[in-house]
């Protein structure tokens, strides 16, 4: 039986008070709390209310995606709140009208917590008349035994003030308050107050007095201060000598740079010292930036690189305006792509196209002062790209494809200006080999004295592989494949002239694997594998100058994957299971060489799952089953490290769904049943995390159905009619929210309504029979109207169907 998972605080908040940059509250706290090291005087004794005390305050419920909380007790939001020692309310003008945020709060009470309700006001005023009451009518009053809120009593909620002192919004970011208020001494008496209003948060929590909490906290910021210093010694170790003294020199550079402007008589001077020590103060924002992100995004320190990132920011905002000319400007927005590409890692995309979008409009403003800068051009189609890129992640694909047209005509442009007497598609086909040895000579010479052009085509190549992606999501199959296809034969190309470019070879495997992938969906499986044999085959002549690249075997790996789908739908099971077994061997070695790596446990459940298909297609169920239970454990495993994961709980319902089966087909039917409404309830917690979501939908009603054959064929039919009928709904649900109608989503509802029938004619209740057998048939007769209609649909059935409803009409009905 599954675990319960317990929180130490619910985070109630209106999702109004969380989505501008710099106000996000309800994610804000809820880091700050999991993240807060709790004094060690503290760890392991006991709270007021008899809780131990962790070091950690981990986990934190936060609704990230808007479930809201209705009627329905058995939703995840009401389970959580179950299981949760406080809540911790965001009070504003906002939550006061959340009726979602008012059903929280009655319903935590209603569980005899009331005492453990915290407030953290974030704007307005407490018993406020004029319409800025912060206080949502829940929080002021008592519930009762039955549980209702009782009007007639008044409470004063235990409330942290993180107000300004005029009772508006203040910020979470650091930055925007150095930015936004008036001085930084008013900005730090501001952050001193929210520092004492979260520990307010925090000590209700934990359940001890404020005053001992800050006592011990003071006492412990001095190790935590150390604690820092450590990391960062060791990062500045990792970054080597030179960094550091460049740290030491261009601080110290800078900070001189003004005193000498003063005390010196020549302007003249003064102004080349300032220059100086503004390129050194520059030139080392720049590698803390590049050198520490190269270092500690992949390990996951966003933290650290956030902290430089805010530095690198106020270095430039502070900046005297006699000191900025177009290097500084240039530096600037190198900065913002770099703060933009920390936000998107950290999955604030909102903030991250703001900072693109300023450098993108800095550098075109740069372009226009100074025309003809190769540098400052190639930063605009890189901006725009960089802008775009944010917009297909927010499915604002129509936008998205207007800016990598505009960078794809501005490169175009760019490369024959710069290019002079050659030829962009020439040098190309020489380097491809179509204008013989002494051309290809030739070209790749020119490529090595002019590395800025192979980088204006390995941009080309960039964007090409982005139209062709964004061609996809509109169903523009044959578009895609022509932008996809240049896109490799420009990365074949530029590998040719620049063999040793792992970059340039790296993107050549993701273009094999991109038009692989397209032709598969394109029902093309001759051409598919043309292009996963590439792969593989790159990827092995890379294995063989590098044996341990784990990155090449990885690519190998899921070019024999890929190899081994087309297989299966050639019908060649024999191929099939001999290359999902090569692909497995690959995946089981690299995730025992670094067991604590998710990534690598997901591709080594994927490559457990397509061997159990390839096992079962070959007429092993026993081995396949071995091997779905050996991916379901990873499964498990990586669900319960993170529940919070979307996609791993998708895997699970998957598993699940997969074990059910064969089960089923092994005649133990109680256990597929059983693994079945398991992987229901994961599907359904993935549903609920982004309701828009129509494959998560169409997920959930296929699960529904599984769980509705097995009651069926176990002749509960009773059960067997109440999943049929959720998962009907579920379907009407699809239907309705399409943007154009498809022939399975028809067909999924007519099925359902038509299974509901059959059940209710087995049970002879023939007129409710009669009325689901013409729900299924109108549905059809829609499809086949709308030429939706599948295979087997014609007018001769339609009129057997009529003549039977008739029938059906016409019996008495014996149930």
């Amino acid at each position: 039986m599954k675990e319960k998972r317990e929180y130490w605080t619910f985070v109630s908040y209106r999702h109004l008070d969380n989505h501008e940059h710099g106000r996000e509250w309800a994610t804000w706290i809820a880091r700050e709390i999991e993240t807060y090291e709790v004094p060690p005087e503290l760890v392991g004794t006991k709270g007021e209310r008899g809780d131990e005390i962790p070091e950690r305050i981990y986990p934190v419920f936060r609704d990230e995606d808007e479930l809201s909380a209705d009627d329905d007790l058995s939703s995840p939001i009401y389970e959580a709140l179950r299981n949760s020692k406080t809540v911790v309310v965001i009070c504003s003008p906002q939550s006061v009208t959340s009726r979602y945020v008012g059903n929280e709060i009655s319903y935590f009470k209603s569980l005899g917590r009331s005492e453990r309700v915290l407030a953290m006001m974030i704007e307005g005023e407490p018993h406020d008349t004029g319409g800025r009451e912060c206080f949502p009518t829940e929080l002021k009053h008592p519930v009762n035994e039955s549980g209702e809120i009782d009007l007639t009593i008044d409470v004063e909620p235990v409330a942290a003030d993180f107000r300004l002192l005029d009772g508006s919004q203040g910020w979470t970011s650091k930055h925007e308050c150095f930015k936004r208020l008036p001085d930084k001494t008013t900005a730090k008496k501001y952050l001193e107050r929210c520092e004492l209003a979260k520990l307010k948060i925090i000590a209700g929590i934990l359940g001890v007095p404020l005053g001992v909490l800050v006592e011990r906290d003071k006492t412990y910021q001095l190790e935590q201060a150390k604690r820092k210093a450590r990391i960062f010694t060791a990062v500045s170790a990792a970054m080597g000598v030179l960094a550091v003294l460049a740290v030491a020199g261009g601080v110290i550079a800078w900070l001189k740079a003004g005193e000498a402007a003063r005390e010196r008589d020549s302007a003249q001077k003064s102004e080349k010292v300032a220059l100086q020590a503004r390129g050194t103060a520059e030139d080392l924002i720049g590698k803390m930036l590049f050198d520490l992100g190269g270092k500690l995004e992949p390990i996951g320190r966003l933290d650290i690189l956030e902290d430089v990132s805010l530095a690198a920011e106020s270095y430039f905002t502070d900046l005297p305006s006699d000191q900025v000319d177009a290097d500084s400007e240039r530096n600037r927005s190198v900065m913002l792509d770099s703060r933009a590409r920390i936000l998107k890692a950290s999955g604030n995309l909102d903030a991250a196209l703001e900072r693109y979008r300023e450098s993108l409009d800095l550098v075109k403003r740069l372009t226009t002062e100074n025309p003809g800068n190769l540098v400052l051009e190639s930063d605009v189609v890189l901006g725009l790209k960089n802008v775009a890129d944010i917009l297909i992640n927010q499915d604002r694909t129509a936008e998205a494809i207007t800016l990598y047209e505009e960078a794809a005509a501005r490169l175009t442009a760019l490369t024959d200006e710069h290019l002079g007497e050659e030829d962009a598609n020439g040098l190309l086909l020489s380097l491809l080999g179509e204008s013989g040895d002494e051309a290809k000579v030739k070209a790749r010479e020119f490529f090595r004295t002019r590395p800025e052009i192979a980088g204006l085509m390995e941009t080309s190549a960039v964007l090409m592989e982005r139209l062709g992606k964004a061609a996809i999501t509109k169903g523009d199959f044959a578009g895609a494949k022509d932008y996809l296809g240049n896109a490799v034969e420009i990365q074949k190309a530029l590998s040719t002239a620049a063999p040793d470019s792992r970059q340039i070879l790296e993107s050549l495997a993701s273009g094999y694997n991109a038009l692989g992938n397209l032709a598969v969906n394109m029902r093309n499986s001759a051409e598919a594998g043309e292009h996963f044999q590439n792969l593989i085959d790159l990827a092995k002549r890379e294995l063989v100058r590098e044996p341990d690249n784990v990155l090449w075997k990885e690519k190998l790996a899921g070019g024999l994957e890929r190899l081994s789908y087309v297989a299966s739908e050639q019908g060649d099971n024999a191929r099939f299971s001999q290359l999902a077994s090569e692909a497995l061997s690959i995946w089981q070695a690299i995730a025992e060489a670094d067991p604590g790596n998710t990534i690598r446990q997901r591709n080594l459940y994927v490559g457990l799952t397509k061997s159990a298909f390839a096992e079962k297609a070959n007429g092993n169920p026993e081995a396949s089953l071995k091997q779905f239970m050996k991916a379901g454990e990873i499964s498990a495993a990586l669900v319960e490290l993170d529940p919070t994961n979307m996609l791993w709980r998708q895997d699970r319902a998957f598993n699940l769904a997969s074990q059910a089966n064969s089960h089923q087909n092994a005649g133990n039917q109680k256990l597929a049943l059983e693994k079945t409404l398991e992987g229901i309830t994961h599907q359904r917690i993935v549903t609920a995390s982004a309701p828009e979501n129509l494959t998560y939908r169409r997920n959930l009603l296929i699960a529904l159905n599984g769980a509705a054959t097995n009651y069926w064929v176990l002749e509960n039919l009773e059960e067997a009619t109440r999943y049929f009928k959720e998962s009907s709904v579920i379907g009407e649900s699809i239907l309705a929210d399409l943007p154009q109608p498809t022939s399975v989503s028809h067909r999924d509802l007519a099925n359902n309504y038509d299974y509901i029938g059959q059940i209710a004619e087995q049970k002879k209740d023939f007129k409710t029979a009669a009325l689901w057998y013409e729900k299924s048939i109108a549905i059809a007769r829609k499809a086949y109207e709308m030429d939706l209609a599948w295979e087997g649909i014609t007018e001769e059935l339609f009129e057997k169907a009529r003549a039977n409803i008739e029938r059906l009409k016409a019996a008495p009905n014996t149930p």
